[in-house]
């Protein structure tokens, strides 16, 4: 099993590389469960009004920066999905292609 998972890191590794894309650790930034954890924490912590005007200020600021990591995350895997769905069509219509000669 260990095997498995080792050979499915190596093929995510291949196909953010082929996306061209670098690996969310290399970033130095949250990936973006804990980015959404922390802009969720936040957003509960503004919702009750527990936080005087300054450090909601600061927390609306940095529920903002959360939000771009989140979108960044996001376009990225949705980068990563349409590499691997062009890379499907092509091997289904070059599958078709040669099925016909």
């Amino acid at each position: 099993m260990g095997k498995q998972n080792t050979n499915t890191n190596a093929m995510l590794d291949l196909d953010q590389e082929a996306a061209g894309q670098a690996k969310p650790d290399d970033a130095g930034a949250p990936d973006f469960e804990a980015a959404l954890a922390q802009l969720e924490a936040l957003v509960g912590q503004m919702e009750r009004g527990d936080l005087p005007l300054e450090q909601s200020i600061k927390a609306y600021a940095k529920g903002v920066e959360l939000v771009g990591i989140c979108q960044k995350s996001l376009d990225a895997a949705e980068q990563r999905v349409q590499v691997l769905q062009d890379n499907l069509l092509r091997s289904l219509n070059e599958d078709t292609l040669d099925g016909e000669d």
